[in-house]
Protein backbone atom coordinates (compact mmCIF):
# COMPACT_ATOMS: atom_id res chain seq x y z
CA UNK A 1 0.00 0.00 0.00
CA UNK A 2 2.84 2.61 0.83
CA UNK A 3 4.38 1.74 -2.21
CA UNK A 4 1.04 2.31 -3.94
CA UNK A 5 0.72 5.65 -2.05
CA UNK A 6 4.17 7.07 -3.57
CA UNK A 7 2.30 7.15 -7.29
CA UNK A 8 0.35 10.42 -5.36
CA UNK A 9 2.40 11.40 -3.01
CA UNK A 10 6.36 11.44 -2.76
CA UNK A 11 5.66 11.69 1.04
CA UNK A 12 4.32 8.23 1.58
CA UNK A 13 7.56 6.26 1.65
CA UNK A 14 7.77 7.51 5.22
CA UNK A 15 5.27 4.96 5.99
CA UNK A 16 8.11 1.80 4.76
CA UNK A 17 10.58 2.48 7.59
CA UNK A 18 8.21 2.78 10.21
CA UNK A 19 6.68 -0.35 9.77
CA UNK A 20 9.78 -1.79 10.21
CA UNK A 21 11.66 0.01 12.82
CA UNK A 22 9.21 -1.01 15.27
CA UNK A 23 10.17 -4.70 15.18
CA UNK A 24 14.04 -3.38 16.20
CA UNK A 25 15.64 -4.27 19.71
CA UNK A 26 16.94 -0.90 20.09
CA UNK A 27 19.79 -0.74 22.75
CA UNK A 28 22.73 1.43 23.34
CA UNK A 29 25.22 -0.01 22.11
CA UNK A 30 23.30 -0.44 18.55
CA UNK A 31 22.47 2.90 18.90
CA UNK A 32 26.38 3.11 19.02
CA UNK A 33 26.48 1.82 16.12
CA UNK A 34 23.99 2.68 13.92
CA UNK A 35 25.95 6.18 13.97
CA UNK A 36 29.19 4.74 13.48
CA UNK A 37 27.75 3.48 10.51
CA UNK A 38 25.71 6.25 8.67
CA UNK A 39 28.06 9.17 9.90
CA UNK A 40 30.94 8.82 7.19
CA UNK A 41 27.77 8.44 4.95
CA UNK A 42 27.74 12.01 5.27
CA UNK A 43 30.55 12.02 2.86
CA UNK A 44 28.50 10.83 -0.47
CA UNK A 45 26.42 13.75 0.20
CA UNK A 46 29.08 16.23 0.58
CA UNK A 47 30.20 14.61 -2.85
CA UNK A 48 26.94 14.55 -4.48
CA UNK A 49 26.82 11.15 -5.11
CA UNK A 50 23.43 9.49 -6.02
CA UNK A 51 23.19 6.45 -4.17
CA UNK A 52 19.98 5.90 -5.52
CA UNK A 53 20.87 5.79 -8.82
CA UNK A 54 21.13 1.66 -8.62
CA UNK A 55 17.28 1.90 -8.62
CA UNK A 56 17.33 3.94 -12.22
CA UNK A 57 16.30 0.73 -14.04
CA UNK A 58 12.86 1.06 -12.78
CA UNK A 59 11.79 4.04 -14.24
CA UNK A 60 10.87 2.76 -17.86
CA UNK A 61 8.49 0.69 -15.48
CA UNK A 62 6.10 4.03 -14.92
CA UNK A 63 4.12 4.59 -17.98
CA UNK A 64 1.98 7.23 -16.88
CA UNK A 65 4.19 10.99 -17.16
CA UNK A 66 3.50 11.71 -13.29
CA UNK A 67 4.34 8.88 -12.23
CA UNK A 68 7.39 8.88 -13.92
CA UNK A 69 8.39 12.35 -12.76
CA UNK A 70 7.73 11.67 -9.12
CA UNK A 71 9.70 8.38 -9.46
CA UNK A 72 12.64 10.43 -11.14
CA UNK A 73 12.17 13.11 -8.18
CA UNK A 74 13.22 10.25 -5.67
CA UNK A 75 15.92 8.95 -7.06
CA UNK A 76 17.70 12.35 -7.70
CA UNK A 77 20.03 13.55 -5.61
CA UNK A 78 20.27 17.95 -5.67
CA UNK A 79 22.82 19.66 -3.53
CA UNK A 80 21.54 22.56 -3.60
CA UNK A 81 18.10 21.54 -1.59
CA UNK A 82 20.03 19.00 0.30
CA UNK A 83 20.01 19.05 3.65
CA UNK A 84 21.61 21.94 5.71
CA UNK A 85 24.78 21.55 8.14
CA UNK A 86 22.66 23.95 11.14
CA UNK A 87 19.93 20.65 10.84
CA UNK A 88 22.68 18.14 11.08
CA UNK A 89 24.42 19.21 13.58
CA UNK A 90 20.76 19.78 15.39
CA UNK A 91 19.86 16.63 15.27
CA UNK A 92 23.51 15.17 16.32
CA UNK A 93 23.66 17.15 19.29
CA UNK A 94 20.56 15.87 20.75
CA UNK A 95 21.65 12.25 19.62
CA UNK A 96 24.54 13.04 21.89
CA UNK A 97 22.08 13.23 24.87
CA UNK A 98 20.53 10.37 24.42
CA UNK A 99 23.40 8.12 24.04
CA UNK A 100 24.81 9.14 27.09
CA UNK A 101 21.30 8.80 29.29
CA UNK A 102 20.44 6.04 27.14
CA UNK A 103 18.85 3.46 29.78
CA UNK A 104 17.30 6.60 31.23
CA UNK A 105 15.52 8.07 28.44
CA UNK A 106 13.40 4.62 27.82
CA UNK A 107 12.60 4.02 31.21
CA UNK A 108 10.88 7.70 31.55
CA UNK A 109 7.33 6.39 30.82
CA UNK A 110 6.25 3.27 28.12
CA UNK A 111 6.17 5.01 25.01
CA UNK A 112 10.07 6.68 24.78
CA UNK A 113 11.20 3.31 23.04
CA UNK A 114 9.11 3.92 20.22
CA UNK A 115 9.49 7.98 20.16
CA UNK A 116 13.73 7.13 20.31
CA UNK A 117 13.40 4.41 16.78
CA UNK A 118 10.97 7.29 15.25
CA UNK A 119 14.22 9.86 15.91
CA UNK A 120 16.58 7.05 15.06
CA UNK A 121 14.78 7.38 11.66
CA UNK A 122 16.35 10.49 10.92
CA UNK A 123 19.51 8.94 11.05
CA UNK A 124 19.73 8.12 7.54
CA UNK A 125 18.11 11.44 6.40
CA UNK A 126 20.60 13.50 7.51
CA UNK A 127 23.68 11.39 6.16
CA UNK A 128 23.10 9.24 3.98
CA UNK A 129 20.16 10.89 1.91
CA UNK A 130 20.55 14.22 2.85
CA UNK A 131 21.44 15.25 -0.89
CA UNK A 132 18.36 14.41 -1.88
CA UNK A 133 15.54 17.40 -1.68
CA UNK A 134 13.02 15.52 -1.16
CA UNK A 135 14.18 14.08 2.89
CA UNK A 136 13.99 17.98 3.48
CA UNK A 137 10.35 17.91 3.77
CA UNK A 138 10.41 14.05 4.75
CA UNK A 139 12.68 14.87 7.75
CA UNK A 140 10.03 17.37 9.50
CA UNK A 141 7.81 14.09 9.90
CA UNK A 142 9.91 12.90 12.43
CA UNK A 143 11.46 16.42 13.77
CA UNK A 144 8.10 16.26 15.50
CA UNK A 145 10.29 13.51 18.28
CA UNK A 146 12.52 16.27 18.79
CA UNK A 147 10.06 18.23 21.50
CA UNK A 148 9.58 15.04 23.22
CA UNK A 149 12.66 13.61 23.05
CA UNK A 150 14.18 16.72 24.86
CA UNK A 151 11.40 16.53 27.43
CA UNK A 152 12.48 13.22 28.09
CA UNK A 153 16.00 14.38 29.27
CA UNK A 154 14.72 16.66 31.49
CA UNK A 155 12.66 14.49 33.33
CA UNK A 156 15.65 12.49 33.88
CA UNK A 157 16.91 12.91 37.10
CA UNK A 158 20.55 14.13 37.11
CA UNK A 159 21.19 15.57 40.26
CA UNK A 160 23.08 18.60 40.80
CA UNK A 161 23.75 18.20 36.44
CA UNK A 162 19.74 18.48 36.69
CA UNK A 163 19.84 22.10 35.66
CA UNK A 164 22.78 21.90 32.94
CA UNK A 165 20.47 19.39 31.28
CA UNK A 166 17.27 21.95 31.78
CA UNK A 167 19.50 24.48 30.56
CA UNK A 168 20.99 22.94 27.36
CA UNK A 169 17.59 21.56 26.25
CA UNK A 170 16.58 25.78 26.28
CA UNK A 171 19.49 26.81 24.11
CA UNK A 172 18.80 23.65 21.81
CA UNK A 173 15.29 24.78 21.17
CA UNK A 174 16.50 27.97 20.81
CA UNK A 175 18.88 27.58 18.37
CA UNK A 176 16.35 25.31 16.85
CA UNK A 177 13.74 29.03 16.61
CA UNK A 178 16.38 30.75 14.69
CA UNK A 179 17.54 28.16 12.60
CA UNK A 180 13.90 27.40 11.04
CA UNK A 181 13.71 31.40 10.68
CA UNK A 182 16.76 31.71 8.99
CA UNK A 183 16.94 28.70 6.91
CA UNK A 184 12.68 28.05 6.02
CA UNK A 185 12.04 28.72 2.22
CA UNK A 186 15.45 30.33 1.62
CA UNK A 187 14.97 32.79 4.30
CA UNK A 188 11.47 33.93 3.41
CA UNK A 189 10.49 34.36 7.23
CA UNK A 190 12.98 37.46 7.49
CA UNK A 191 12.13 39.96 8.67
CA UNK A 192 10.16 37.23 11.45
CA UNK A 193 6.89 38.90 12.49
CA UNK A 194 5.46 36.77 15.43
CA UNK A 195 1.80 36.19 15.69
CA UNK A 196 1.92 37.04 19.55
CA UNK A 197 2.59 40.80 18.58
CA UNK A 198 -0.65 40.53 15.93
CA UNK A 199 -3.13 40.60 18.25
CA UNK A 200 -4.46 37.15 17.07
CA UNK A 201 -6.15 34.77 19.17
CA UNK A 202 -7.32 30.55 18.58
CA UNK A 203 -10.28 31.94 20.36
CA UNK A 204 -10.95 34.77 17.47
CA UNK A 205 -14.08 34.02 14.99
CA UNK A 206 -11.90 36.35 12.30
Amino acid sequence: MSFFAILFHNAAIIMLPIYFINNLNLTKRKLILANIIFIPTILISFFNISVMQIFDFLLPLFENPVASAKAENLLTSDSESSIGIFHTLEYFLIMLFIIINFEKVVKVDKHSMIILKLFLILLPIFTLFSGYGIMTRLKDYFILTYPIVLGYLCLIDKGKYRNIVQISTILICGFGFIRFILLFDGGAMIPYESYLFKGYSIFSKN
